[in-house]
């Protein structure tokens, strides 16, 4: 069973998150390169007439691969002797760390920041959120939403949230909003419950019909029961296991709940002639045929309804059709939860 939880995925998208950062980056500078000059062919053909470049010319020529890569390896460095020294240095000199982190603006820094601070302990992650939300940039915006979506612990998150309930005029917001709302809306149900549990957190009651829709989706499903076929009597020697010929393999969905999961795991059984298994004393032989069943099917997603019931005040566990109902007849929009009365 492949078991999901926050710290799993916290790492994996850590890892893709600094990629795309790098990937995007490095699109954007040479978008920015070709707009401020001309055509490629006027470029050439301007060259032609030139007998040299100007300092300026040279100025503006695109960054190789490998200048790219010392950039990188450079800020990496800085990043790693910053976070050392905020570990051991004294409180005046963490400060001033603390400045020269917040201050960076330099695109090229975005990646090995998420990388360095990105795996650090609650309050240097803490600091690196606040340096994202005082980048006007899409990128970190686009970095801050996934720093929400796969932290694992609340007073981070809570922190976090609280760098983007303050900046929400910020041209990167709108960035960061679509991101999670991509999140919400995937057919992922990891990442479905990690944007219902970011979208909860935020108050963001108008996805309310967003999060009813992914609470238990109907999708294709495989499954395969053994059926008894004959028991048979035996020597009345040792037990063991046997398996006859395997035709095949098939993935049974294995929905995983638990305390910070939000996961389905997956039941690999092979599909042969048949399984035997011995015992001490007669009958000690049953012979199991495989019976592989499809359909469609039902797979409840406990974080959307956990982020259902903090956004409602409502539990209706999974049923969507009271879900529904609930929502036509009494969803205010700009309504917060209304507070359970014990009946008397």
């Amino acid at each position: 069973m492949i078991l999901w939880n926050r710290q799993i995925v916290r790492g994996k998208a850590l890892f893709c998150l600094v990629l795309l950062i790098g990937n995007l980056t490095g699109r954007a500078s040479i978008a920015q390169d070709q707009a401020s000059g001309k055509p490629e062919a006027s470029q050439n053909q301007e060259k032609k007439l030139k007998v040299g470049a100007s300092e300026s010319d040279k100025a503006q020529k695109p960054l190789s691969k490998a200048e790219k890569q010392k950039i990188r390896e450079t800020w990496i460095r800085r990043y790693q002797n910053a976070v050392k020294k905020l570990k051991t240095a004294n409180a005046a000199e963490v400060d001033k760390i603390e400045a020269m982190i917040l201050q960076t603006n330099d695109p090229s820094a975005l990646g090995p920041m998420l990388e360095v601070m990105g795996k650090e302990s609650a309050p240097i992650r803490l600091l690196l959120d606040r340096a994202l939300a005082n980048l006007d940039d899409d990128l970190a915006w686009v970095a801050l939403a996934e720093r929400l979506l796969i932290e694992p612990e609340p007073e981070v998150r809570r922190g976090l949230i609280k760098q983007i309930e303050t900046r929400q005029d910020k041209a990167g917001y709108d960035r960061f909003i679509r991101h999670i709302k991509v999140a919400v809306t995937s057919k992922n149900p990891v990442r479905a419950g990690l944007g219902a549990m970011s979208s909860a957190d935020l108050g963001l009651r108008d996805w309310i019909p967003d999060l009813i829709d992914q609470l238990a989706p109907i999708r294709l499903s495989r499954r395969v029961e053994w059926v008894p076929e004959r028991v048979s009597a035996g020597n009345g020697g040792g037990g063991g296991l046997s398996v006859g010929s395997v035709d095949g393999y098939v993935s049974v969905p294995v929905p995983v709940v638990g305390p910070g999961v939000v996961a389905y795991g997956q039941n690999i059984i092979p599909v042969g002639n048949s399984l035997s298994m011995g015992g001490g004393g007669a009958p000690n032989s049953v012979q199991l045929t495989p019976v592989l069943r499809s359909g469609r099917e039902a797979f409840p997603n406990p974080a959307v309804l956990a982020s259902l019931v903090q956004l409602t005040g409502e539990d209706f566990g999974y049923d969507v059709q009271s879900w529904k109902k609930w929502q036509a007849e009494s969803f205010r929009l700009n309504g917060a939860p209304q507070k359970r009365v014990p009946k008397p």
